[in-house]
């Protein structure tokens, strides 16, 4: 779709919409939030970690250290540009917002820069992260309500990108533009295609009321014959644009439907393609049937279209390579949106949703709705739900403030997060069923008036959210037993916490200087026992200092 002046104003409704739900200072920060969340699908807390835009923070807004993705952990990093202004929604995002991320990767990544303003703690904190990550790879995502870059500002900035990845693959760059965001919000409005596609082989065919699908087995070259003869308007609909065959994955795909020997195993290696139309019509032989297809869209599968289309052009296509397909008929626009939405969330199957329909959080979520809470056993399960707006329970954040509180281990719940639902599974989910849905209320309640807190103390520690479960774990040994003790009387208990935690911290900023890092203390088992010492003496310096 082309932006317009239509597009500006959804855009900036959606921003005002989000900044009033969420209590936002400002519609540019709410943008910036707005797009953290549906970009990279993360929950409130998650997004208000991720900010640290402010003063001196060298054209970062926002860092987000995803360590669960592929084989690798990925970094994103964030600038965002919102324009108030209407009128101004079709210029380009401005050159030099470029020039400053690629300053900031050239001296904070690349050289390490050890001199860092003060000025801003969240940035020295996220690069202190960084650098104790293993091998990372860097995603830089450019988003704004305008046009993309201007095309020599866009590719000055990938050559830059391009020349330090050393064709390894270390940093991508990503654009959101006025473009990409319109199709989030609003139905794509595309070029009709209208086309024929032979299937080969044996197929199958269902419809259920408002649908109808059809799944089979495509040859490469038809596939991508269907993408030279059509172009990139396939994908008008499909939410994530090309990555070239740089990207690791399309090198995968390319390398296989080249390689003579490795080609006859496509079809089993590769996930297939999703399309959908507005109808389709075929005569119904019982093998290789030649499809009818009116409105056709490639809503997943674009890398794999893509990079079989390039190894066409190349010449190098192997006559082997078949693709699975899958055609869905329907006219129920609503549906396709969701097909789209759905397919393209292409995050890992996390252990948790392996768990989701285990018998022992089914037993807990009946518990705790007895309860009056929703314990959420899939992500977001009751986000719509108003009923459910302040008594919902994530069980993946449940499963970590159950592992630190009742266990006391905070360093593992917080770097062993998917273990909670894998091999440490029995040791969390432990015991009587009430006594477990007790335990699993009054940790998650205790994380929330923890979280409750930190607005309060982030200025004077800017360790308070890397320590929050180690917090929980020692509130639980110091009165917050039930959900009636979180209330405000716990404030001084939860001071003296954050200064026995400051004392360990400084300790190890004193031993480390510039390798000291936040996230690397609190994923030590032994920070917990040391903590609690430092809790134990400060009743003692308290008295001295009296005296």
């Amino acid at each position: 779709m082309t932006p317009t002046i239509l597009t500006s104003g959804l855009v900036k409704s959606e921003a005002e919409k989000f900044q009033k739900e969420n209590a936002v200072s400002t519609v540019q920060r709410a943008f910036l939030e707005y797009v953290l969340e549906k970009r990279l699908d993360l929950d409130r807390e998650e997004v208000l970690e991720a900010i640290i835009d402010g003063s001196h923070d060298r054209g970062i807004d926002a860092i987000h250290i995803d360590e669960e993705s592929e084989n690798r952990p990925v970094v994103y990093l964030f600038q965002s540009k919102y324009y108030e202004n209407e009128e101004k929604f079709d210029r380009a995002l401005e050159g030099n917002a470029l020039s400053k991320m690629q300053h900031a990767i050239e001296s904070l990544i690349l050289k390490k820069e050890r001199q860092i303003h003060e000025g801003n703690i969240y940035l020295l904190s996220k690069l202190k992260d960084i650098r104790a990550l293993s091998n990372p790879r860097f995603q830089i995502i450019f988003c704004s309500n305008s046009f993309s870059p201007m095309e020599s500002a866009k590719k000055e900035f990938d050559e830059f990108i391009k020349s330090h990845s050393q064709g390894h693959d270390f940093f991508r760059a990503e654009y959101i533009s006025l473009k990409e965001l319109g199709i989030l919000i609003t139905p794509a409005t595309t070029r009709q295609i209208n086309t024929k596609l032979k299937l080969t082989g044996r197929y199958f065919d269902w419809s259920l009321g408002e649908a109808r699908v059809v799944v089979g087995r495509i040859s490469g070259r038809e596939l991508a014959e269907l993408r030279k003869r059509e172009g990139m308007e396939l994908f008008d609909r499909n939410v994530r644009g090309y990555l070239t065959r740089q990207n690791t994955v399309n090198k995968d795909i390319f390398a296989t439907a080249t390689d003579r020997e490795a080609a006859g195993r496509f079809f089993f290696l590769n996930n297939g393609v999703t399309i959908v139309c507005s109808n389709l019509h075929y005569l119904p032989i019982e093998e290789s049937p030649e499809l009818e297809i009116s409105n056709l869209q490639v809503v997943n599968g674009g890398q794999t279209t893509n990079s079989i289309f390039e190894a066409l052009e190349a010449g190098q296509l192997a006559a082997s390579v078949y693709v699975l397909v899958r055609i869905v008929a329907t006219e129920n626009t609503g549906f396709i949106e969701k097909i789209t939405e759905s397919t393209n969330k292409q995050t890992n199957v996390r252990s948790r949703d392996l768990r989701s329909n285990d018998i022992t959080q089914k037993t807990i979520a009946r518990l705790l709705l007895n309860k009056g809470f929703y314990y959420e056993t899939r992500k977001n399960k009751y986000k719509d739900s108003p009923a459910a707006r302040t008594k919902r329970i994530d069980m993946e954040v449940a499963a970590q403030a159950c592992y630190a509180f009742t266990h006391k281990k905070p360093a593992d719940a917080k770097n062993k997060k998917r273990e909670l639902f894998g091999s440490l599974y029995e040791d969390v989910f432990q015991g009587d069923d009430m006594q477990l849905a007790e335990n699993i209320l009054v940790s998650f309640k205790c994380l929330e008036w923890v979280r409750k807190q930190h607005a309060r103390y982030k200025g004077k520690y800017s360790f308070v959210k890397y320590a929050e479960l180690h917090s929980i774990a020692l509130l639980a040994e110091n009165g917050a037993n039930t959900v009636s003790t979180l209330s405000d009387k716990l404030i001084p208990t939860y001071e003296k916490i954050l200064r026995a935690t400051d004392v360990i911290v400084k300790e190890e900023n004193d031993k480390l200087k510039e390798e000291y890092s936040h996230r690397m203390l609190f994923i030590d088992p032994a920070t917990f026992g040391r903590i609690k010492e430092a809790l134990e003496d400060i009743p003692k310096k308290m008295i001295a200092k009296k005296r």
